[in-house]
C-alpha cells in the first residue's frame, strides 16, 4: 500500500475495536517495500507473538543502505538476529532497505 495509507494503517492498529491492542499478542515477520507506478509502497506480515519468554522486536524501512549497514551493527551489538530483509530499487537506481531483527530470551 503507497505510504500514507500504511502509516494510517499502522496508526489505525492501534485504535482497534480490541482497545489498541492488536500489537499486545502479535510481532512483525516481515516488511517488504516496492516502487510501482511511481509511488514507493509497503507491506507488512504478522505472526502471533510468543506466548513465553521476553523479546524485543526492531523493524525499520525505507533505509539508506548506510543505515541499513547502521543498524545492522547496533542490532548485533544488542544480540539481536535479522529475521528478515528486503530491498527495492528506486528509478533512480538507490536501493531502500526493509528489515526485522529479533532478540528472544
Amino acid at each position: 500500500m503507497p505510504v500514507a495509507e500504511f502509516q494510517k494503517f499502522m496508526t489505525d492498529l492501534k485504535h482497534e475495536e480490541n482497545g489498541g491492542k492488536f500489537w499486545k499478542h502479535r510481532w512483525i515477520t516481515k516488511v517488504d517495500g516496492r516502487y510501482k507506478d511511481g509511488k514507493k509502497e509497503y507491506k507488512i506480515e504478522c505472526e502471533p507473538a510468543p506466548s513465553c519468554g521476553k523479546y524485543l522486536l526492531h523493524w525499520w524501512r525505507g533505509m539508506s543502505e548506510e543505515t541499513f549497514e547502521m543498524r545492522k551493527k547496533e542490532c548485533k551489538k544488542k544480540g539481536m538476529d535479522m529475521t528478515h530483509k528486503q530491498y527495492c530499487t528506486l528509478p533512480c537506481g538507490e536501493k531502500k532497505f526493509q528489515a526485522v531483527w529479533l532478540y528472544q530470551d
